[in-house]
């Protein structure tokens, strides 16, 4: 019964559902995190909150996302427990619309009620990829753009990744992690990281390229984290430092190489056109785009989904001029 929870919940829903994609699936490289991993817990117990909680929880239960059985074993506890929790609410609000919808809020009584299609399944309000639009998220650096043909999400803040979906047949077209390369001596790059200057006004960036962190655990790394859990971990002073200093490292540092680009996007009704001015840094031995790849390490990313199986090798969409 908190209102000011209530309202950050608000804003959280209202903001969520448009990065719903056609083919019922959330998340990726425009992320900051790059995850894809939907609980649908919360979503699906607060869809008696808001019509975007309902939307967010009836595109989502689909099934084309991550399920329990797809997941690392690190994740699949929490995973089938949000599942197995939404599962509950979700036959509550097909039973009995009115009572879960005002049982799951905890006294934060709706002022709507879902309408039903002929098979009993909720009808929200329409998800924002069913519409045409262009809407720019600029603190997250988010530009989303819908047209009769394509739903693409980009986040020009991180180097310009693309995430495109074609809406005539409600596949993923294209999900691009930006400019990937290589220096002689092995050294990877790219513009896959996150710059709060950019602006996206002139649907135009100028992006350097930066070194990729490819740190994985070992056998004795993890044998040296389990001495320091031991000792000098229980010290809460050093334990948040040494964090701080590993979030650095894998996630917000930042290695420029040298070099830089200028993408230009133009958004048409039907493609998308982004042409590019590379100069390559110093002994570079090759500057390419790759598709999907990402340049920080996230433990909870990088899993296999349906539409990855489902991406053909060329875009029908995207044309990269460089």
């Amino acid at each position: 019964k908190d209102e000011k929870l209530k309202e950050s919940l608000l804003k959280a829903a209202a903001f969520l559902k448009y990065f719903i994609h056609p083919e019922g699936t959330i998340g990726g490289l425009y992320s900051s995190r790059n995850t894809e991993v939907y609980y649908p817990g919360g979503t699906t117990a607060l869809s008696g909150l808001s019509d975007d909680f309902l939307l967010l929880a009836n595109e989502l239960e689909r099934g084309n996302h991550l399920l329990p059985q797809h997941i690392d074993i690190g994740n699949y506890v929490p995973l089938l427990n949000s599942t197995a929790y939404a599962a509950l609410h979700w036959q509550q609000i097909k039973d009995d619309p009115d009572k879960s919808r005002g049982a799951s809020t905890r006294g934060w009584l709706p002022t709507h009620k879902p309408a039903q299609t002929a098979t009993g399944c909720l009808s929200p309000t329409a998800p924002p990829f069913s519409k045409s639009f262009d809407k720019d998220f600029s603190e997250a650096g988010i530009f989303i753009i819908s047209t009769g043909s394509y739903y693409a999400i980009v986040n020009y803040k991180k180097g310009g990744t693309l995430k495109i979906f074609n809406k005539l047949t409600n596949k993923i077209d294209v999900e691009d992690g930006g400019l990937y390369g290589e220096l002689n001596d092995g050294t990877q790059f790219s513009t896959q990281v996150f710059d709060d200057s950019i602006s996206f006004d002139s649907k135009a960036i100028e992006t350097k390229f930066y070194k990729l962190n490819n740190s994985y655990p070992t056998p004795f790394k993890f044998i040296i984290l389990r001495i320091l859990s031991l000792s000098l971990f229980k010290s809460m002073f050093f334990s948040n430092w040494f964090k701080k200093k590993v979030v650095k490292m894998l996630m917000t540092g930042k290695n420029q190489v040298g070099g830089e680009a200028i993408r230009k996007f133009e958004f048409q009704e039907d493609k998308i056109i982004v042409k590019e001015e590379i100069t390559k840094p110093n002994n570079c031995n090759f500057v390419k785009h790759i598709g999907k790849f990402k340049a920080i390490h996230m433990a909870s990313s990088g899993y296999h989904l349906k539409q990855h199986s489902e991406m053909s090798e060329k875009s029908e969409i995207v044309e990269f001029n460089y």
